[in-house]
């Protein structure tokens, strides 16, 4: 993909990923995994849990949410699927038959070809270069053969105008309309031959992604989220009335000034002693963990450490972080922290029992996503008055936010397992 067609993409990849990511419990920012899972999960005739379990190992996918995500989504245009699948790119394209590379041009010639019973030999890869062939063209590249077979085999998709789309550069519509007169003859396979040939071509080795346009789009998906984000409370803010209790109070700080020393959650980064390579984002959530854990507990201290992969020497207990003594300023500064972590982490993986216990316990609806249930969970433990600013969005029950709060204590070696996972570590951690 040309520089000009990653700018003119802009959001559009980011938002036909994002839904799709939350939903299955994927992290977004793989850009590679997230890709060829939504485009997997879209064969129609083929085993999609094995071709999944086959191209990515151990990898963990929420299948139930998944199927009810691809009932309920709108739908993705033939457009979409096209600039999705040209961020395919297919190599190691294995050695052809000589005897078949010969009935290939005789084909492309209108010839009549014999032997029609070594046709059960072949591959839905192979049947295709016959439809090919048949519509006059002998060799094709083998990326375009590759996004050709994934692309007409999706579910609801105009194959003549998808076909169209990814042969922009070629005589393109009396060849797409001669493919697809030869397919329902040519293109007879069992759905256990298109499951070996998906999986075979959608493997790390045979099937790369233009990750960086990926992680361009989100970017701009992101920016344009916080923008969005802050016009709103800055309309919020100007149809507040000015509280003077608060202003006096703003004066009286000593600290409250330009030029203050740094805020609560700099002296935190300081005095814990955390890596000054370590994620900015993941210093938030370090910081959003010291709150919850007990000052005196060295044992779960150590294994939220140790979760997060921080160096023996990070202290994340050593700092007082919620005393009387923080500025109005500081405050303010950690709720921002705090609502943007909670606001912007993923679920990534298997929901622990902490997560499946809270949404039963506070009736959270199941189709709601983990990533879901994973913010309003940090939102129930979350300092005042961020728990219950970001809660009545939801429509929950507070009774019920507070009754679980009450009777179980914070998963914290969980959370940090998830904000690692979301954030990354320290590159120089050295982590036991």
């Amino acid at each position: 993909m040309s520089q000009l067609q990653q700018q003119q993409t802009g959001t559009l990849i980011a938002d036909l990923l994002a839904p799709f990511a939350e939903a299955a419990s994927l992290r977004l920012r793989d850009a590679s995994g997230t890709l060829r899972k939504r485009i997997l999960v879209s064969l129609h005739f083929a085993r999609i849990e094995q071709i999944h379990d086959r191209v990515f190992q151990g990898d963990h996918i929420e299948w139930a949410a998944v199927r009810a995500y691809l009932e309920s989504e709108v739908g993705t245009t033939t457009a979409e699927w096209v600039r999705l699948i040209s961020l395919l790119h297919f190599v190691a394209e294995p050695p052809m038959d000589a005897e078949f590379a010969k009935r290939l041009k005789a084909m492309s010639l209108g010839l009549r070809v014999g032997g029609s019973a070594s046709t059960a030999a072949l591959t839905p890869i192979d049947t295709l270069r016959l439809c090919f062939a048949r519509a006059g063209l002998a060799s094709v590249p083998w990326d375009l053969l590759c996004k050709a077979l994934v692309l007409v085999n999706l579910t609801d998709i105009d194959a003549s105008l998808g076909l169209q789309l990814l042969m922009a550069d070629q005589p393109q519509q009396p060849v797409v309309d001669a493919v697809l007169k030869h397919m329902p003859s040519t293109c007879r396979h069992s759905i256990e031959e298109y499951t070996d040939a998906f999986a075979q071509l959608l493997g790390n080795q045979s099937c790369q992604v233009a990750s960086h346009v990926v992680l361009h789009s989100i970017r701009c998906r992101e920016k344009l989220q916080e923008a969005m984000q802050q016009s709103a409370q800055a309309a919020l803010r100007s149809t507040q009335k000015p509280s003077l209790t608060r202003l006096l109070l703003l004066l009286q700080q000593p600290g409250a000034t330009a030029g203050a020393a740094a805020g609560a959650f700099h002296r935190f980064c300081w005095k814990a002693q955390l890596p000054v390579d370590t994620p900015a984002q993941l210093k938030v959530g370090c910081y959003y963990l010291a709150l919850l854990l007990p000052p005196t507990d060295e044992a779960q201290e150590e294994e939220v450490r140790v979760a997060l992969q921080l160096p023996p020497s990070a202290r994340l207990t050593t700092t007082a972080t919620t005393t009387a003594s923080a500025t109005i300023k500081d405050k303010d500064d950690v709720q921002l922290l705090l609502k943007d972590l909670v606001l912007q982490i993923e679920h990534v993986g298997a929901p622990c029992a902490a997560l499946q216990r809270f949404r039963d316990e506070v009736g959270l609806p199941l189709r709601a996503s983990w990533t879901t249930v994973l913010r309003l969970y940090l939102t129930a433990y979350a300092p005042p008055p961020l728990n219950r600013d970001l809660w009545w969005e939801t429509g929950g029950s507070e009774a019920q936010r507070e009754a679980f709060v009450r009777k179980h204590p914070p998963s914290l070696r969980d959370l940090a397992l998830l904000m690692r996972q979301n954030y990354g570590a320290a590159v120089g951690s050295g982590a036991a």
